[in-house]
């Protein structure tokens, strides 16, 4: 059984120690690890062009008819990653405070009080609809001296990318999830059920059928191309086990998902947004075999097949459109 809390979690002080869980928990926390449909756990607002700002008060809805409260605490990020690839956009918090309504706390947030550590995210986060901003507070002067720091290498750095000569306060999350923290947030219900005021219920949804497009068999020939060809370096490499059979099901799925969900978007934006939806999905599903499920060729087939679907139906793009979004 995988009691896995997640990267982002901050664990309560009832919990003792995650062993200490009830079976019934214990086996709510092996279902969200072994699940690979991120879209279970979200429960999306109307989407949304935005510009975070800082002192932004968000919302994201966890169950219907249950918010949980969140805050853009810097919008000043310039960590790069080795690649000199920019992280973040923004630093946003979540806290251990819900509300049966999606409108402004009429209580104070309190850093003390977070659910998940300071996470670094984009503006999908909230372009997405998976967070809503309900309205601006002023930073307060413990939220603009924070002593945040994110870990590389052993070595921690602040926002701007300044190397810190102490262990911060607040370790946030380097690593940027997307829309993957939606895992973390359904962790932490599964654990501390006095977050929501109510016992969390995981979402689990039926297995579906794979459906190929007949009248396009050349991108069903590249699909299955790129599956097979997975399969055969994943049956070299000694790792086609099955999590990873699992998870080349799943990514078939996605791919088929693609490419039938193309003939609903009317616009080169809305087709984009799609294709963002495509490659986090991805990025949970490499997430989940340890990252051993995509490397370059396989990356190189995926972006590619993506780029001839765009050519099909008109779009010429100058740049990798999944470059910003994609972790393999």
């Amino acid at each position: 059984m995988n009691l896995w809390t997640g990267y982002h979690v901050i664990l309560p002080k009832i919990v003792n120690s995650v062993e200490g869980l009830s079976n019934k928990k214990k086996m709510n926390l092996d279902l969200i690890n072994h699940s690979l449909e991120l879209y279970d756990f979200c429960h999306f607002f109307d989407k949304t062009e935005v510009e975070p700002k800082e002192g932004d008060i968000f919302v994201i809805q966890v169950v219907r008819g249950k918010y949980l409260f969140g805050k853009v605490i810097s919008t000043d990020v310039k960590l790069f990653d080795n690649y000199y690839k920019l992280q973040g956009e923004f630093v946003v918090v979540l806290y251990r405070c819900s509300s049966d309504t999606p409108s402004k706390p009429d209580y104070w947030l309190d850093l003390n009080n977070l659910l998940l550590k300071p996470i670094l995210q984009k503006k999908y986060f909230f372009n997405s609809g998976y967070a809503k901003i309900i309205t601006n507070v002023p930073l307060t002067i413990e939220e603009k001296e924070i002593d945040l720091g994110f870990e590389n290498g052993g070595i921690f750095f602040d926002v701007q990318g300044n190397v810190l000569e102490h262990e911060p306060k607040y370790k946030g999350v380097l690593r940027i999830e997307g829309l993957g923290i939606a895992f973390d947030v359904a962790r932490i219900l599964t654990i501390d059920d006095t977050v929501i005021g109510q016992e969390y219920v995981v979402p689990i949804r039926k297995k579906l059928p794979v459906i190929r497009i007949r009248k396009d068999q050349e991108i069903n020939d590249n699909i299955e191309r790129m599956i097979e060809k997975i399969i055969y370096v994943q049956k070299e490499m000694g790792t086609y086990n099955k999590d990873v059979k699992k998870a080349i099901i799943v990514l078939s799925k996605v791919f088929y998902s693609y490419i039938n969900r193309i003939q609903n978007q009317k616009t080169e934006n809305e087709y984009i947004e799609l294709v963002i939806e495509i490659v986090v999905l991805i990025n949970q599903i490499n997430d989940y075999t340890d990252n051993c499920l995509i490397e370059t060729d396989e990356r190189e087939d995926i972006c590619a097949f993506i780029a001839s679907v765009s050519k099909k139906l008109g779009y010429s793009f100058d740049y990798d459109i999944t470059e910003e979004y994609r972790k393999w």
